[in-house]
């Protein structure tokens, strides 16, 4: 009995584990997403700036990996932190040790395990209702990636969906999943930290954009711009133009009108 209620409760965690990283796999895939598309909008008003300030061209610079994507790795409040690179090394080294070596059998034999609950062939003619069929059919893709890119703690995750659990035991894959969870949450504080997401994430704060375009034409070009020439960059990129002030009720027309109405 006591047996039986410890594997109740290691299943539980591991489970518990399994979704945690599954929704961290989410979220890391849309942040990663948003990022690129970020940085493309950064680049394109770096080249603006780089048109309209005649900044020094990349051949020019004396900085070595002064690139948009070397910026995206450092925010702005930790650009002098000396532990940031530090941090990147670890995560590089936890992502190494497992994803190079060659697909163990176990990994093989689960995905085997997890088709025969959600394979096409048995999906599509079952008596599922269509949600569940969805879902099904979407768990298989997603093993089938996880076998081919060596994912173990993605397999483990779909795997314990269905109530199956790998042959290396509960112990051995906890400490996947944490290794997987904690990868993931490395690679989502990089992208969130950096100043590409800074950019995307102050979405219309000219301002902060502004600061942010400093920054980057420093870290990019080596060049140092003021904020107003930034901003007016800014605006430009986004096609923003001052409204002229309407005349109140009352006030004077200016001398403009008034040579106007005099011809």
């Amino acid at each position: 009995m006591i047996d039986k209620k410890k594997k109740s409760i290691g299943l539980a965690t591991l489970k518990t584990l399994g979704a945690q990283y599954s929704s961290f796999f989410g979220i890391v895939e849309q942040v990663a997403t948003l990022h690129s598309d970020f940085e493309s909008e950064l680049t394109q008003v770096l080249s603006l700036l780089h048109e309209k300030h005649n900044v020094p061209t990349q051949n020019e610079v004396t900085q070595d990996d002064t690139t948009v994507d070397a910026i995206a790795t450092a925010s702005l409040e930790n650009e002098k932190n000396d532990s940031s690179p530090k941090n990147n090394e670890a995560a590089e080294d936890l992502s190494t040790t497992e994803d190079l070596l060659p697909t163990d059998a176990w990994v093989k034999k689960l995905f085997k395990r997890i088709a025969t609950h959600c394979h096409p062939d048995k999906v599509i003619s079952s008596k599922f209702s269509a949600t569940e069929k969805h879902k099904r059919l979407s768990s298989y893709e997603q093993a089938r990636s996880a076998l081919d890119e060596i994912n173990k703690p993605m397999i483990i995750s779909i795997g314990l969906l269905y109530d199956e659990l790998p042959g290396i035991g509960t112990v051995e894959s906890k400490k996947i999943l944490l290794a997987g969870v904690t990868k993931l949450q490395t690679e989502l504080d990089s992208r969130q930290k950096s100043v590409v997401w800074s950019w995307g994430m102050s979405e219309d704060d000219l301002s902060m954009k502004s600061k942010i375009l400093v920054h980057a034409a420093k870290k990019m070009y080596n060049r140092q711009i003021t904020e107003h020439e930034a901003l007016s960059v800014v605006k430009e990129f986004f096609e923003i133009r001052e409204k002229a002030p309407r005349r109140t009720i009352g006030s004077h027309p200016g001398s403009s009108l008034k040579s106007k109405r005099k011809k």
